[in-house]
């Protein structure tokens, strides 16, 4: 298989759309650079990482200070009476998951860069040696979309969040006050959207590949099968050259699973359990508004149920696809083996295929728990039961 030079074939396993976003909202510090031989390269961009930790502890110090002020007029103000303990409580859980969160995903994008870099690189190289190139259209309408979604979900929040009892009272938030206060909301949840963009896209890109790799396989292997006893040694050495070539690919790709696992692990734990705790109270303050007939509410807090709930699934399936298309690998040259004439061919994937269980591609939060979409089920029961807990805890007479 003849490795392609001209540029048509170079890829970039990022589209700058996505290097963008994430610049932008996450601080996310590589940029594509031109080496000594003009091709482009992730590198290290000390501007951007300058941008992102400002943004950091700006986030950072918002959230702390408009925690502050929340708690501050809930025990020593004026006009509110009596706050619930169960209110603050979440309250108190929502800002620390998304400070943690913005903490934990700026420190691993500075710590562990490399490895993102080396799974791009991977990537690259398996484009090169399928002749294949990535269609970017469709990544600029996902980023798009995305973005006017989360802006769009976040502002009628801002507009709507002063009327509830909580924050009537409070006399700084009105309209105005209201939006400026959510402005670090706003970033942190584009920050959340970012790493969902980047992270979404480099599995996709590894599935898709993973499938075509397959493919090429079982169609080298019967290329080979049908050329009977008559070809030439050039021919069955070129074409073992060529199945050697895909071989690699599947390891290059599991390699790359394994470097961007150690990209994405922290992150991955950390935007779990922000989304475990928001679709938790979303879906806490989505049923006490129903109980109570807020109809404003309800849309608010029913649109965050949706948003983070397809957030999660949309962030869940992708990985489940890239185990699903390595796990294929297997099946497929097990069938290969015994269609198979060629002794030669067969030893050669014979080795392959004792080596596939040493090789797994799976992604996992940190070790804790893989990410499969059986955890999408787990994950329910667990909030249903502490939405139940914290519906028991909320008395009828204290403002929510």
């Amino acid at each position: 298989m003849k490795v392609p030079s001209d540029e048509r074939c170079q890829t970039q396993a990022f589209p700058t759309e996505i290097l963008w976003f994430s610049q932008l909202f996450g601080g996310f510090p590589l940029t594509y650079s031109s080496d000594k031989n003009g091709n482009k390269r992730l590198r290290f961009s000390l501007t951007v990482f300058m941008w992102g930790l400002v943004v950091v502890i700006m986030e950072t110090v918002l959230l702390i200070v408009w925690l502050g002020t929340i708690y501050s007029e809930a025990f020593w103000g004026q006009h509110v009476e009596r706050i619930s303990n169960t209110t603050l409580m979440v309250v108190t859980l929502d800002v620390c998951s998304m400070t943690v969160m913005i903490a934990v995903v700026f420190i691993t994008y500075v710590r562990k860069y490399q490895s993102i870099i080396t799974a791009s690189e991977l990537i690259e190289t398996v484009d090169r040696n399928l002749q294949h190139k990535i269609n970017d259209f469709w990544t600029k309408i996902r980023v798009f979309s995305i973005l006017v979604l989360v802006v769009t979900v976040l502002a009628y929040s801002g507009i709507t969040e002063r009327k509830r009892p909580l924050y009537a009272e409070i006399q700084f938030l009105g309209l105005s006050k209201s939006m400026v206060s959510h402005i670090p909301v706003i970033n942190v949840s584009c920050t959340q959207a970012a790493v969902f963009v980047h992270f979404t896209y480099i599995t996709n890109s590894i599935a898709k590949r993973f499938k075509v790799n397959n493919t090429r396989i079982k169609q080298e292997v019967a290329r080979m099968s049908s050329m009977g006893k008559s070809v030439t040694c050039e021919e069955k050495k070129k074409s073992n050259c060529e199945l050697e070539v895909l071989i690699d690919n599947y390891w290059m790709l599991c390699n790359a699973v394994h470097k961007a696992n150690n990209f994405y692990s922290a992150q991955l734990l950390v935007t779990i359990l922000s989304m475990f705790f928001h679709i938790t109270i979303d879906v806490y303050y989505f049923i006490v508004h129903i109980t109570n007939g807020d109809i404003v509410f309800i849309t608010t807090d029913g649109a965050w149920v949706l948003l983070h709930v397809c957030h999660l699934i949309l962030l869940i399936c992708p990985t489940s696809e890239v185990i699903d298309s390595a796990d294929e690998t297997a099946p497929i040259v097990c069938k290969l083996i015994n269609k198979s004439p060629d002794p030669a061919l067969r030893r050669q994937l014979e080795t392959f295929l004792l080596q596939l269980p040493n090789h797994k591609a799976r992604f996992s939060a940190l070790g804790f728990f893989d990410l499969k979409t059986d955890i999408l089920t787990s994950m329910a029961g667990v909030v249903t039961t502490y939405v139940v807990i914290l519906l028991e805890f909320q008395p009828k007479n204290e403002t929510i």
